[in-house]
């Protein structure tokens, strides 16, 4: 179900590379930081994403190594129904 929305999908790649700000994420993924804060609470709930916290700032970034597995294996599965 989390990997249902486009937006979710899209902050998931956004943190391949290691921990991001929402406002790193916001910038590369086009959605308002409001509506990348939400998704992320999300996404935080599920366990697919933690976030760590340096004074006021906030980083987020993939729950395990895992995460990265799935989205490919999503990305694939999609690339080969369509």
């Amino acid at each position: 179900r989390m990997f249902g929305s486009s937006s979710r999908l899209r902050l998931l790649w956004a943190m391949v590379q290691g921990p991001v700000t929402v406002e790193q994420m916001s910038a590369t993924t086009g959605l308002s930081q409001s509506a990348a804060s939400h998704q992320l609470r999300l996404l935080r709930q599920a366990k697919l994403v933690r976030v760590r916290r340096d004074g006021r700032r906030a980083f987020y970034e993939l729950h395990d190594h895992h995460i990265p597995e799935l989205l490919s294996a999503v990305r694939n599965h999609q690339e080969h129904v369509v």
